[in-house]
């Protein structure tokens, strides 16, 4: 999945009702997952839970240690991984050329081998 702008996400926490942006170091602001697959701000999900154990969207039981952080792929992950897969396609197609001369060898050995057996 590629995103134009990876400094958000078009997700939106419903407890502060703002978007989920990729981790801000300095703000803290982690993305978080519960089981239940709704996602929020850490700190804002951190704060209901002090109230209520419970999914604010869907009301399913919930506990910090449900919470699984979220990571976004912004653009250069993306570009550093086509680079890979570019490397990747290259190997192979290498590797597919060197089996195929392999085959042909190995028939051509055969060939001679069966010649030499007729000449003994």
């Amino acid at each position: 999945m590629t995103f134009e702008n990876m400094s958000c996400v078009n997700a939106i926490c419903v407890i502060c009702v703002t978007q989920l942006k990729e981790a801000d170091q300095e703000a803290e602001m982690d993305s978080v997952a519960l089981r239940c697959g709704h996602v929020f701000h850490k700190p804002c999900l951190d704060d209901w839970f002090q109230r209520k154990q419970i999914c604010p969207t869907c009301q399913a039981i919930g506990r910090n240690e449900d919470m699984l952080k979220l990571f976004f792929t912004n653009e250069t992950d993306n570009k550093r991984t086509d680079g890979v897969y570019e490397s990747i396609d290259k190997r192979t197609e290498n590797l597919e050329t060197v089996i195929a001369s392999f085959h042909e060898l190995k028939n051509e050995f055969g060939l001679l081998e069966t010649q030499m057996m007729s000449l003994q």
